[in-house]
């Protein structure tokens, strides 16, 4: 797609062009459907449910923020570590960021 603009500018033609290609879009956008994430497959793995995790949060927390976090769709920062404390209280071990999560 290729947008002109014409201006004049003290009497003189100034045209400009500017060529804004749909991939470069593409690769600026940030990706927010990631996949399946590993907490999927530890949850799952020791029986732990949502429910379990939200009771197990000292921090306030949904159960939407669980399941997005198990179906990988791209958490802040904090909803991570909410996520994180949560799973670590709940099944009394200890997780990193690196365990739960295959993106930053």
């Amino acid at each position: 797609m290729t947008t002109h603009v014409q201006q004049k500018r003290h009497g003189n033609d100034v045209k400009l062009t500017f060529l804004i290609q749909a991939l470069v879009s593409d690769q600026m956008t940030i990706e927010r459907n990631l996949g399946e994430q590993p907490i999927a497959a530890i949850m799952e793995e020791l029986g732990v449910k949502a429910h379990d995790l939200v009771q197990a949060s000292a921090e306030p927390m949904t159960h939407k923020m669980v399941a997005r976090a198990c179906k990988g769709r791209r958490l802040t920062r904090n909803t991570q570590l909410r996520v994180l404390h949560a799973l670590n209280a709940a099944t009394g071990r200890t997780y990193t960021p690196g365990d739960l999560f295959n993106y930053r």
